[in-house]
């Protein structure tokens, strides 16, 4: 999301209620993941996090380093805030490209900013900020030539700075353009010698102005003035083309409040009254091309009924973790359990997984491998069978003696009715802990003797064939 948000000195604090909780409404329903916020101060930066960005939820954004203008003509600036659940702070950077009114370079005015950021998963993308100087400007007799002087100290930093084969990049911000025909729009496009494509617009972007009814969806200035501004969000080959692990989620450009009306006054009051521009956002996916999470083995086995999973990987990319479901059919999944993965690795790994409750003869599992992102794929699957004993056995309570409580498993050769009890020495019976029907396979028990003296007892296995009884010692 880019946002010019005509910062004019304090206004990002308590002392404006109504145009901050305007803007916390707007930040609300687009609820962006990277804010870069145009024309705003150094003074104000930090305030536009604490009342506006995490004002209900502290710690939910992180805002990159701040660099104001080089020069005192225009001290504000551009800055970048991020969710700190989906980007790593480490991986920020904020690199200043000089931008000058002239060729010969006498006049500096509103630097560009180069802004790149990692997401949790790898992928890096890199975003260039510009805030191009308006027509009549206070300081200076702002033009079209003016603008394209701009542009033109932009694109020829990418000559000499950017790997057009493997960086996906993002120009974004408020270019103060009367016309899809001014050189500081046109220039750097693809098709014009440049870097960049506009996905908001169809081919046929020059030779008309901003008031035709084709652009008006995607125009950001509030007021019948709109032809005379345009904040805009353009992308690079490999982000349009999903080349290098970002890409484009086609057909989501979106200015927010646009009423797609020419000088129509119906756009979203919550961001009129926080700016005289309206937000533009689109959303871009993070998939990283580099390397699958390579499995090489997926096994397991049974014993004594706790299934062993084991699975090993060659390399991993952007692998937040395995999620363990199992299946007695081949078609209910459920999960039993969830391991974390390694996220980024060139070497092999190895994992395992216990799962202690087999009570089925026939069991399916499978691992969900979950991505960072969101993303996930599943396993092959593999079946294990259970070897249940000719014969129901009862096993000896552990810990024994025990106090006050204890665990007793037993397994049964086929599924039926089934009682678990427990006497004293003198027979009387002290505690039902299992009478129902239950399936073949092993059973865990957890008896409790809080309430009883210290002793000898007994417990008792009664099945339709079968009586196993077991003694056991509670020592308080």
């Amino acid at each position: 999301m880019t946002y010019n948000t005509s910062d004019a000195g304090g206004v990002w604090s308590a002392s404006s209620p109504s145009r901050v909780a305007n803007m916390r409404n707007v930040i609300s329903a687009i609820n962006p993941d990277i804010i870069v916020a145009i024309e705003i101060n150094n003074n104000n930066t930090q305030a536009f996090l604490d009342y506006v960005l995490n004002y209900n939820n502290s710690g939910t954004y992180s805002k990159g380093t701040f660099i104001p203008n080089d020069n005192t003509i225009s001290p504000n600036s551009n800055c970048l805030y991020y969710k700190t659940s989906k980007f790593k702070a480490s991986s920020f950077n904020n690199t200043v490209i000089p931008s000058y009114l002239d060729l010969t370079q006498t006049t500096r005015y509103r630097d560009i900013n180069k802004f790149t950021i990692t997401q949790n998963g790898g992928s890096t993308i890199i975003i260039y900020a510009v805030h191009l100087i308006p027509d009549g400007s206070k300081s200076f007799n702002g033009s079209s030539t003016t603008r394209a002087y701009q542009i033109s100290y932009l694109l020829s930093y990418l000559d000499n700075n950017t790997t057009t084969s493997t960086d996906s990049y993002i120009l974004l911000g408020d270019f103060n353009i009367k016309s899809p025909d001014e050189d500081a729009y046109k220039n750097v496009f693809v098709s014009q010698g440049g870097y960049f494509y506009d996905p908001s617009n169809p081919s046929d972007i020059f030779g008309t102005t901003w008031d035709s009814p084709t652009y008006i969806p995607y125009l950001s200035w509030q007021s019948t003035q709109v032809k005379n501004k345009f904040d805009n969000i353009l992308i690079s080959g490999n982000v349009k083309n999903n080349t290098h692990g970002i890409e484009y989620h086609s057909g989501s450009f979106t200015v927010y409040g646009n009423p797609n009306n020419y000088g129509s006054t119906s756009t979203s009051s919550d961001a009129s009254t926080a700016s005289d521009h309206l937000p533009v956002y689109a959303t871009f996916d993070f998939v990283d091309n580099l390397a699958p999470v390579e499995l090489t083995s997926f096994t397991g086995s049974i014993k004594d009924g706790v299934a062993e999973l084991r699975w090993g990987t060659a390399t991993e990319v952007n692998n937040y973790g395995y999620e363990i479901q199992k299946s007695t059919d081949k078609l209910s999944w459920s999960k039993i359990g969830f391991v974390h993965g390694n996220g980024n690795s060139n070497s092999p790994k190895d994992y395992s997984f216990a799962d202690k409750f087999v009570q089925n003869s026939v069991n399916y599992y499978r691992l969900k491998q979950i991505d960072f992102d969101g993303k996930y794929e599943y396993s092959p699957l593999i079946v294990l069978k259970n070897e249940f004993p000719l014969e129901p056995s009862l096993s000896q309570n552990y810990p024994n003696p025990f106090n006050p409580a204890t665990i007793i498993s037993y397994s049964l050769s086929a599924p039926g009715q089934v009682s678990l009890k427990v006497y004293d020495v003198l027979g009387r019976e002290v505690s039902t802990l299992v009478n129902e029907n239950q399936n073949t396979g092993k059973h865990i028990v957890n008896f409790d003797g809080s309430r009883l003296a210290t002793g000898i007892y007994f417990y008792i296995l009664r099945t339709n064939n079968f009586v196993l009884s077991k003694k056991m010692s509670l020592l308080k």
